[in-house]
């Protein structure tokens, strides 16, 4: 084992898996002022054209999706943090679970992915607010990696 992995099994999540969960909610109930803010930012940076509803119309659409996916976000994000307690490893791993593991540990990764392929955009742009949103979800994401693939998580 090097030196570094031994660094990384040592991580741990917080032992306050409230804090979790309350980033996880407070990032699902921002959702709509977050999209709102890219498109005005984008809008003023000149990535848009000025006339017509070029940015009123996709933040309806996010408004609407966010209807639609935020139970269902709060719903997971509840159910994960409620079976598992906080101060287990980030990147642990089930052995007993490997199936398990491999795909969450998939899921997740590609959606932390997703989030961190965004910062050059929003860099490029300056996007503060877009910036913070994707690596808020990222660090969420690999929260609720580490609370499925936890040893003593059952799907029951």
């Amino acid at each position: 084992m090097t030196r570094w992995t031994a660094k990384l099994e040592r991580l741990e999540t917080s032992r306050h898996w409230i804090a979790a969960g309350g980033l996880g909610s407070l990032l699902l109930l921002a959702q709509p002022v977050f999209c709102a803010l890219h498109f005005f930012w984008n809008l003023m940076m000149g990535a848009y054209p000025p006339e017509a509803d070029s940015i009123t119309i996709p933040i309806y659409h996010g408004v609407i999706a966010w209807m639609l996916v935020a139970p269902i976000g709060f719903c997971c994000l509840w159910w994960a943090i409620w079976k598992c307690p906080g101060g287990f490893p980030i990147f642990g791993w089930n052995r007993r679970r490997p199936i398990w593991s491999t795909l969450w540990t998939t899921v997740f990764f590609f959606l932390v992915f997703v989030c961190l392929v965004e910062i050059p955009y929003h860099l490029r742009w300056v996007n503060l607010p877009s910036l913070i949103n994707a690596v808020a979800w990222a660090i969420v994401f690999i929260y609720l990696r580490a609370a499925v693939t936890f040893k003593k998580f059952l799907v029951t």
